[in-house]
Order: structure tokens, then sequence, then C-alpha cells
């Protein structure tokens, strides 16, 4: 099929647009809370409370007692844009005093809409960081078991920890933390629509142009 040449040039725009148009995926992020440390930071319990101060519940107070109980238990839920088509999500979370050094298997219960991924995140704590008054942050990817709950618009998060916790002077009975804050984000598919629609509408000009002077 001869294409004119102004019909060739736009044809060619329009790939050039095409090949530059995201085909990867987009983005969709959802944030409780806001991250105040740096991973592997050592603080006391009064700075942090200070730098958490009035954010949302649970991420605005230390939870629990590594003393005298009880285990740090949270849930909290996360609002976003609601997706058509997940293609991957994680989920990352800053954590203070956590002690996950003291235990093998620090994580009693990790749930993502639904999903239970506490053995993934017991894998990430236990695999860095820990120690007695240090914050961490851990990301960790969401199954696909957990798509349903995000294409709902709304995910909610259970984190219960095992103790013992430690101190100073070693080990201790019970395990208390802080969150600092929670980023969820969602890939999504983001196909160059318009682009495709102008090479196909520019195709089907040449297409009829072609037609009508065989026609002729």
């Amino acid at each position: 099929m001869k294409i004119s040449p102004p019909l060739q040039w736009a044809v060619a725009s329009a790939c050039l647009l095409l090949v530059g148009s995201p085909m990867a995926s987009a983005q969709i992020t959802s944030f409780v809370g806001t991250q105040h440390f740096n991973d592997g930071d050592i603080l006391g319990t009064g700075t942090y409370l200070t730098a958490v101060s009035g954010q949302p519940a649970p991420f605005d107070h230390f939870i629990g007692s590594d003393a005298s109980g009880p285990n740090f238990d949270a849930q909290w839920t996360m609002l976003f844009t609601m997706p058509t088509v997940v293609n991957s999500a994680t989920i990352t979370l800053g954590i203070y005093d956590h002690d996950s050094k003291a235990s093998a298997n620090p994580v009693s219960l990790f749930t993502a809409g639904g999903a239970d991924l506490t053995s993934t995140l017991n894998a990430a704590m236990t695999a860095h960081g820990g120690a007695n008054g240090e914050y961490n942050v851990y990301t960790v990817d969401l199954p696909s078991s957990a798509y349903a709950a995000l294409l709902t618009g709304s995910a909610g998060f259970q984190l219960t920890l095992n103790g013992p916790g430690s101190s100073v002077l070693g080990n201790t009975t019970f395990n208390g933390a802080g969150l600092d804050f929670a980023k969820l984000y969602i890939a999504v598919p983001e196909p160059a629509t318009e682009a495709w629609f102008g090479v196909s509408a520019l195709l089907g000009v040449a297409w009829v142009h072609r037609c009508r002077r065989r026609s002729r």
C-alpha cells in the first residue's frame, strides 16, 4: 500500500508518539503517616513520640510495652483511587523498636487486604534491622490474593508482634513498638490508548485513500 508523503509523515509521527507513550505501569499510592526517620536510625521513645504526634491512629503513639505488655497490635485502613486492574502492589512500613533481633519470628500476624503476609514480613524483619531502639523500613509484595480488596479502593491491614522484645538489660517478655508510616503502592496498566487510536485512524485514512485511487 503506497501512502502519500503527508500521510507517511503523519503515520510516522503517530508511531513515534506510540513508542514514547508509557506502555509500562502507572501507579496509585496511598499514605498514612509521614516518614520521619531513616532506615537504621537509633532513637529514643521520646524522639519517636514527638515526631508522630498528631498523626492518625495507630501511627501516633507507641503501642504495647516490652516490660509489662501487651505486645504490639494495630489495625488500619488505607483508601485510594479505585483501580480497574492491578499489575502488582507493595506495602512499605516504617516501624520503631520492633526488636526483631530478639526473636526468630517477631511477627505473630500480618494481613493485607485479607491476604496473610506473616511469613513474608517475618523474613524481612529477621533479615534486616530490629535492634533495640532501632527504626527500620520494610517493603513487601502483596500477593494476587489481595488484589480483589485493592479493586474496591480500600484495604485493611493488621500487624501483631510476638515477644520477646529487647532492652538494654536483655530480652523482655513482651514486644511493644511504634508505627511511623505506611505506604501502599499499586501498579496499574497504562496502555498508550491515544497513540493507538491515532495510528489506527491514520492507517484507515490511508486505506480509504488507496481504495479511491484504485477505483479511478
